[in-house]
């Protein structure tokens, strides 16, 4: 008797897994067909699902600060959440960086942006969201040095392969 209770935990467990991962990827997919009321939909109903799971918070960040929906009322705050949840996600503080940037916190966008990069510095994003900052926080020839190397071209051809989905996708099947 045992036995079948635990297959139905199992199984029951499996199915609730698989419907979180569903609600994620279809709400990718309505992200990325500009369908983004439907998309935030779906990404807030996986984070009520499961509140303190990283990935579904980094999603609802990047929808509403990537796409400039309530950056400061939903999307600062979600990332935040996501950066606390995940402190070693460089994708996370990249976002939260952005948002910061994007609401005029400039002061407190650039250490954060500059933590994304310590962590990967490879994240091209990242280092496109910073040299953008640093358009607007530094003068002249310094700024073109420093911008320059941020957004060095082997960098920047990343850009085209590396989108924040392909992160999403990692985490969901690696989860």
């Amino acid at each position: 008797m045992a036995t079948v209770d635990q297959f139905a935990l199992s199984e029951s467990f499996r199915k609730a897994e698989s419907k979180k991962s569903n609600l994620i990827l279809e709400a990718s997919f309505l992200h990325l067909q500009g369908e983004y009321e439907a998309a935030e939909g779906q990404f807030v109903q996986a984070v009520v699902r499961e509140p303190d799971h990283p990935a579904w918070r980094l999603a609802l960040g990047e929808l509403y600060i990537g796409w400039l929906i309530r950056v400061a009322e939903k999307g600062v705050p979600a990332a935040r959440r996501a950066v606390e949840l995940a402190p070693d996600n460089a994708q996370a503080r990249d976002w939260l960086g952005w948002g910061l940037h994007l609401i005029g916190d400039d002061a407190q966008a650039e250490p954060v942006l500059r933590a994304a990069l310590d962590l990967d510095p490879a994240l091209a994003r990242a280092r496109l969201h910073l040299g953008n900052l640093l358009m607007v926080l530094l003068p002249g020839a310094r700024q073109q040095r420093l911008v320059g190397r941020l957004l060095d071209q082997r960098v920047l051809e990343r850009v085209g392969r590396l989108g924040g989905h392909a992160a999403l996708v990692q985490q969901l099947g690696g989860d």
